[in-house]
């Protein structure tokens, strides 16, 4: 029996590598532990083999490159440490996961990397200290370029707080958050909260088959000698989707570019309280235009400047079940199939399911910033069901748009009482102001 227990006992304790290595803010060990931590990233770099977890305490740490040779699609995840996940326990301090974890630059030149900062707040995406992992104010998240660009795979970013350089007016060297080179596949973030760069918050050429996903896009600057967007997708940056995501007070050619880039998918999103977007809300350049297979489904714009969908540098977007609620310059317009939208004013664009003349009594509470809906107006079940696939059938808090009489227009569903089934992928039971 003693042995049956044993085993038993194997198989329920959790799982942790006997050769994960452990960094602490001051630490001067060989990493082997968190009594032997090391003091820095880069230290534990030079002995973690592939399948390790790389844990980090709070503290602040220097910029690192993230080169370890790959071995197929084994994986390295550097990963903050909290109280109820850290790896081993010898020598485990509560003083090292209750707080956070400051790190520089990280430049990537091999592929199968997880930046894992663990952590934050889901009632409040923009509470940067909730974050694990916080950013220098830097470019954090870099592939440079090089000739032939890398081709690297699977970089994926999660729970981070990317500190930009803010505002500097003028056209020197631009701090995007993210800045990447890449033409390798799957790239992703996720529960990222990406503040104030001096460009774009995430400008990619190349890398395909990403998703940018739950994370909060606030203030960028753009000047006429460095145009930022929002999230600028270039040169064969194929099939992205960009989904349940909060844009707020940016600026620039538009949220989302996509040059020369096919099958960007943006659905399930808030744009919201942004007066400049030359282009608009989603688009290519002029000179260097979006791709086929573009699709803006289930977004909600509000109180934004010129919100215009592929009318500048597209072959067309397809526009379905988008709030248009209030802009300041430009009205609404289209390149592409579009129908089942609504607009505050007395326009429907030409649209035969579209509506026109919706308040702000369609939002919970429009002058605070909530953007769910109240369950009245147009909006509710007026929407045109989408694919079923477990993503445009869900909105950003989770809610099945089939759960009910029909699919509402804009970024949310409606539901007067507990939601319906919530896939893997969705955020439980968060309001966004």
């Amino acid at each position: 029996m003693r042995y049956l227990i044993a085993v038993i006992i194997l198989l329920i304790a959790p799982y942790t590598s006997s050769a994960d290595k452990y960094v602490v803010d001051g630490g001067s060990g060989g990493c082997s532990s968190w009594s032997d931590a090391c003091d820095q990233i880069s230290t534990a770099l030079s002995s973690v083999s592939r399948g390790e977890t790389i844990w980090v305490g709070d503290g602040t740490y220097s910029a690192f490159t993230a080169n370890v040779a790959e071995s197929s699609t084994t994986v390295i995840t550097i990963k903050k440490a909290t109280a109820s996940e850290h790896g081993a326990e010898t020598g485990w301090s509560s003083t090292y996961g209750d707080g956070q974890a400051t790190l520089g630059r990280i430049t990537v030149t091999t592929g199968f990397w997880t930046i894992d900062g663990a952590t934050r707040d889901e009632d409040d995406w923009q509470d940067g200290d909730s974050y694990g992992f916080k950013s220098t104010p830097e470019t954090f998240i870099y592939i440079p370029w090089k000739d032939p660009l890398y081709d690297i795979d699977n970089i994926i970013t999660k729970y981070v707080y990317f500190v930009g350089g803010g505002e500097d007016g003028d056209g020197g060297t631009p701090n995007d958050n993210v800045f990447i080179y890449n033409y390798g596949s799957g790239t992703e973030f996720q529960r990222c909260y990406f503040y104030n760069s001096s460009r774009c918050h995430i400008f990619i050429v190349g890398s395909d088959n990403g998703v940018i996903e739950y994370s909060y896009f606030y203030l960028n600057e753009s000047v006429p000698a460095e145009h930022s967007e929002s999230i600028a997708l270039e040169y064969s940056a194929n099939t992205w989707d960009i989904r349940y995501n909060v844009f707020d007070t940016c600026e620039g050619t538009t949220f989302i570019l996509g040059a020369e880039c096919d099958n960007i998918k943006v659905y399930g999103n808030v744009f919201k309280d942004s007066e400049w977007m030359g282009n608009g809300v989603f688009d290519g350049w002029s000179h260097t235009p979006m791709g086929s297979g573009a699709l803006f489904y289930n977004n909600t714009v509000a109180n934004v400047g010129n919100p215009r969908i592929g009318v500048v540098g597209s072959s067309g977007v397809t526009s379905y079940n988008n709030i248009f609620f209030e802009w300041t310059t430009d009205a609404p317009a289209f390149s592409g199939t579009h129908d089942y939208n609504a607009f505050s004013g007395g326009n429907d664009y030409g649209e035969a399911n579209g509506q026109s003349g919706i308040t702000s009594s369609v939002f919970t509470e429009y002058s605070t910033g909530d953007l769910t809906l109240s369950g009245t107006g147009d909006v509710i079940d007026n929407g045109t069901p989408l694919a079923v696939n477990g993503y445009y059938d869900y909105d950003l808090l989770g809610t099945d748009r089939d759960a009910d009489d029909g699919w509402d227009i804009g970024a949310y569903e409606y539901t007067s009482g507990t939601p319906g089934e919530v896939p893997a992928n969705a955020i439980q039971g968060v309001t966004i102001n």
